[in-house]
Order: C-alpha cells, then structure tokens, then sequence
C-alpha cells in the first residue's frame, strides 16, 4: 500500500526509494514492562520484515523526546477513569500537546472534531448522550490508529509482609491498592495497615 517492501530480498523492507527502513522504539530507562514489551515487539515486527531499533532514556529524557517530537514509535501509558473519556481527552486533546503538560497527547495528532467531542463530554445530561461521544471518539481515534493500546488497565504494586498486615490485595480486596494520586482510595489502604505483632 505504501511501497514499503522487501525490493532486495534481504528479508527487510525498504521505503520506496530503495533506502532501508529502521524504525526507532523510545522507551523509558528501567521500566521494565515496558523494555520487555518493545524487545517483544521488535521481533514480531522483524517477521514481517520491520526493523526496529530499541531507545532506553532516561525518564526526563523520554519526556523531553516526546515533547519535541524526537521519536519515530514510543511506548507509553495514559491515565484512567471510570469512562474512557480520561484517556481519549489526555491522549488526543490538541490542548495538551504543549510542553507544559503531561506527556499522553505528544504524538501531535490533532483533528477539530475530536477536541469537539472531548468539549461537548462533560456538558451532557444522559448516559446515552456520553455513549454516543465514546463510540464516535472510538471510531475516529481508532479508523487513524494514532495509538495502539497494549495493555489494559495494567495494574500492579509491590508490598512486604515481614513489618505489616493488612495489605489489600486479591485476598483482601477492599479497594485499590495503587499509590498513583488518580486513586484516592489509597488513604484508606493505608489506615488498614497495622505493624506486625
């Protein structure tokens, strides 16, 4: 479709004009789901003939890559809420692709109906009109594959039982137990914990 191919059958492809193709993945340094995943990526792109070379910075240099654009792919994650209008308005909003903000719109796509929809969300009165907004954003963001969702929801944290009880995990499940600001929850995770006898 885009003349990307294999012209001289060394099992790469090359762009139209005969040069190489080698795609850059930037991922940050030492978070390693995501080091795991573009390594895992590489090699399911390498057999279709996709070159890909594997970029670990530095987080503040990962963040200042995306923020000026100095990137070919990036592995990232967005923020979420109860509806997927916290993702679709902090990863496709053309307001936050500014360097001021968080890193989630830094691809720079931009399309006018889109910020319209993400406008008109919180000012609706019925679910159904909500419903319409997410699928019509789901059909737009998805038909232009600006991103493309690995994971969902991933969702982990470490603890240790050798000074306190009271953890909330799968066989204590009173509420989420992440530490992120988004979950504000995790004040009464931490009034549950007791120190170990």
């Amino acid at each position: 479709l885009l003349g990307i191919e294999d012209k001289d059958d060394d099992g790469w492809r090359e762009l139209p004009s005969g040069r190489a193709l080698e795609l850059t993945l930037l991922t940050p340094r030492g978070w390693s789901d995501f080091n795991t995943t573009a390594l895992l990526l590489a090699e399911m792109l390498e057999q279709v003939g996709l070159k890909i070379r594997l970029v670990e910075a530095d987080f503040n240099h990962f963040v200042d890559r995306l923020t000026d654009g100095d990137y070919t792919l990036a592995l990232t994650n967005f923020p979420q809420g109860p509806t997927p209008f916290k993702y679709f308005d902090t990863a496709f909003n053309s307001r936050y692709q500014a360097p001021q903000y968080p890193r989630y719109a830094m691809h720079f796509y931009k399309n006018a109906r889109v910020d319209s929809l993400l406008a008109q969300f919180p000012t609706v009165s019925t679910a159904h009109q909500r419903l319409a907004i997410i699928r019509e954003l789901n059909e737009i963001i998805a038909g232009q594959q600006v991103t493309v969702p690995l994971y969902n929801t991933v969702q982990f944290y470490q603890y240790n039982t050798q000074r306190f009880t009271g953890w909330f995990n799968e066989n204590n499940p009173v509420a989420s137990p992440l530490i992120w600001p988004q979950t504000p929850e995790r004040l009464l995770h931490v009034l549950a914990l007791r120190p170990k006898s």
